[in-house]
Formats: structure tokens, C-alpha cells, sequence
């Protein structure tokens, strides 16, 4: 790695910053965040991190862990796939062509009742045939004329407005489907992903519980024996080491802890860069 700090640059595949001037938390967060790709003060030229490191990738006192999520990202990051992978890319994709559609359903707007547009209608024939009598008959048919006009329009309206309101109702009656199904879809989405972290966990147990044991075995100190059947029983540091050793790491690992010898132990351990702070 080249890592940019404060001006200054470094190399390698372990970096020691513990005598350098710089500050464990607010440079250590800093580091951890140009690892990541995001936003930073710090430069970093590194293999693209795994999103391991965006749960365990900086590792220091009083780290707040979700250990069992934690593991399930190890495990895809060494390619292990789940019975339910199939499904939740399935049920992905078709929630992918939902996105982006968040359109209020839009009120239907009132119409005039059925009987009145009938009643309108048969008032348009009956004027129709009064125009045509008293034209086949040479008399004067402009006042029977501007009434058909006048009914003619209002019965235009009235059927235009008819043909709004069944579009508004089934463009509404389309898009409280496509929110249902949406919702559906995300439920489904949620128990799937569920289902592959606990079946990774479950397959990543007993090596994590080995990764564990390891490292309270190699620890120079704050690892404490875990004598108890869960191996999940353990503080956030020491999951976190044993999460990293398992997952396929190849950007560096932030540390501010001293569960090691040396940094190039860490490294050694870990099989992964290390940036000591």
C-alpha cells in the first residue's frame, strides 16, 4: 500500500504510525475511510476493500460489532454462496424494476351520476330530432339548434370527465398493486437475506471459533479465554480479528489495539495489510 498522511507518505505492507504524529482516532477513522473508497483526508493506494471492512476493517477499543452479520460478509467475500441465493437475486431483480416509483395514488375525481348522463343523452336525440323536423319543414330551428349545441358540449364533458375517472381509478388501482407487491417483494427480500447470513454463520462456525481460539492463543494481551460453548460469546475486538482472519482481505486493516507483538504479526496472523496507529 502507499498511504498519505499529514503530508507525509508511506509504504508497504505494514505501516507502524505509532510513532508518528498522529492522532489513533481521528486519523485511524480517517485512514479507514480512504481504505473504504469513501470521502477522506487521507490518500491511500490500496486493493479495493471487501465489505468486511466496512464492518470490521478498523478495529479499536470500544468498537461496536454485529458479529453474526459480520461473519456472513467473511463468507461472501471468499465466494460461499447459500440455498437461498437463487431466490433473493430473483426476488432482487424484480424489485429492481419497481424502484423509483413513489407516485401518490391520485384521486378519482367526481362524476356525474349514471342517470344523468343517460337523461343528457336522450335530451341530445330528442333535440337532434326537433332540428331535423323543423328543418325538413323550412321553419326556424336556431334556438333548437343552440340548445342541441349547448346539451351536445355538456355531454362531451360529462363523457370526458367518465373516461378521467376510470383512468384515474385504474392508474390508481395500478400503482397500489405495484406498492403492494413492492412491500411483498421486500418482506420476501429481508427473510431470504435472513436465511443466507444464518446458513454462512452456521457454515463459518467452527472456523470462527478456531480463528477465536487462535488469537487468545498468539494474543500479547486484552484477548480473555472463552471457555464457554458459544464462540460468539466474545468482545468486539477479538470477533472482529477472527472475522478478518477468516474473510478474503487484501486492502489493509486499521488497528488501534494491541493484541500482537508487532504490526508485521498482526499481518502475519491476519493475512491481510495492517496499518498500526
Amino acid at each position: 500500500m502507499i498511504l498519505r498522511v499529514d503530508g507525509r507518505t508511506f509504504c508497504g505492507a505494514v505501516v507502524d504510525l505509532r510513532d508518528a504524529d498522529v492522532d489513533a482516532t481521528s486519523d485511524g477513522a480517517a485512514i479507514a475511510a480512504a481504505i473504504r473508497g469513501e470521502e477522506s483526508c487521507c490518500g491511500v493506494h490500496c486493493p479495493p476493500a471487501s465489505p468486511v471492512h466496512a464492518r470490521a476493517g478498523y478495529v479499536r477499543p470500544g468498537m461496536g460489532l454485529s458479529t453474526r452479520t459480520a461473519l456472513a460478509a467473511a463468507g461472501r467475500s471468499r465466494g460461499l454462496d447459500t440455498p437461498s441465493d437463487d431466490e433473493l437475486a430473483a426476488v432482487r431483480s424484480e424489485l429492481a424494476t419497481l424502484d423509483g416509483d413513489e407516485t401518490e395514488c391520485p384521486s378519482a375525481p367526481t362524476t356525474a351520476p349514471d342517470a344523468d348522463r343517460e337523461r343528457l343523452r336522450e335530451r341530445v336525440a330528442e333535440l337532434r330530432g326537433r332540428v331535423q323536423a323543423l328543418e325538413s319543414t323550412d321553419r326556424d330551428a336556431s334556438d333548437a339548434r343552440s340548445k342541441l349545441r349547448d346539451a351536445a358540449r355538456r355531454l362531451s364533458e360529462l363523457e370526458t370527465e367518465r373516461v378521467a375517472a376510470v383512468e384515474t381509478r385504474e392508474r390508481s388501482r395500478a400503482l397500489r398493486d405495484r406498492r403492494e407487491r413492492r412491500l411483498k417483494l421486500q418482506d420476501r427480500a429481508a427473510n431470504l437475506e435472513r436465511d443466507a447470513r444464518a446458513q454462512l454463520v452456521a457454515d463459518l462456525r467452527e472456523e470462527f471459533a478456531a480463528a477465536v481460539g487462535s488469537l487468545q492463543a498468539v494474543s500479547a494481551g486484552g484477548a480473555t479465554a472463552n471457555d464457554r460453548d458459544d464462540p460468539f460469546d466474545v468482545d468486539p475486538v477479538t470477533a472482529a480479528l477472527a472475522i478478518l482472519r477468516i474473510a478474503a482481505v487484501r486492502a489493509p486493516v486499521v488497528l488501534t489495539v494491541d493484541r500482537f507483538e508487532h504490526p508485521a504479526a498482526a499481518a502475519r496472523w491476519l493475512a491481510a495489510p495492517v496499518v498500526r496507529l
